[in-house]
């Protein structure tokens, strides 16, 4: 784990939440009508409770604000 957080810069578990943060911004922006369960599930969360709290703890907003606000670079968001 050491090795891994010194390569990468943040702890596996980390790395592996951001990943799956990264996963949910994509699936936002595709054009189909957004089903928050449906995302949450994709993305691997428990649940779509345990998927927004995650989403706010990357991105200081919920999916849906993001949604609304979400611009040419999806990537772009301070992260927490």
């Amino acid at each position: 784990m050491e090795q891994f957080k010194c390569e990468v810069g943040m702890t596996p578990k980390r790395f592996c939440r951001l990943m799956r943060f990264q996963k949910a911004l994509r699936l936002i922006r595709q054009p189909e009508n957004i089903h928050w369960a449906d995302i949450a599930y994709a993305c691997g969360y428990y649940d779509q409770a345990h998927f927004i709290k995650e989403f706010h703890a990357f991105s200081g907003q919920t999916p849906t604000k993001y949604s609304l606000t979400a611009s040419m670079h999806p990537s772009h968001l301070p992260m927490f």
